[in-house]
């Protein structure tokens, strides 16, 4: 992840539940907290620090970070909980 997006969004607002409520990424405005006894990999090591660090941001093909974890914060029975997309 090397590029801000242009005109990101503030994604600095309240907390957000995770879960098959969300209806897209643009719902990912806050940092993603995960129901209790979820196990993915995604709820393991997404830390603030890194949603701090990444949120607005897209590699270098234009796809964004939170296009990439925004399944397994919808599916959190979801494994693994993150893909790549370029």
């Amino acid at each position: 992840m090397s590029q801000q997006k242009e005109d990101a969004p503030n994604r600095n607002g309240p907390d957000v539940q995770c879960g098959s409520h969300l209806a897209s990424s643009d719902a990912l405005n806050g940092f993603p907290v995960f129901p209790p006894g979820t196990k993915s990999l995604l709820c393991k090591f997404l830390s603030r620090d890194v949603w701090d660090k990444y949120n607005s941001q897209k590699d270098d093909f234009g796809f964004p970070f939170i296009d990439a974890i925004y399944s397994g914060c919808k599916n959190v029975d979801s494994g693994i909980g993150i893909y790549a997309g370029s």
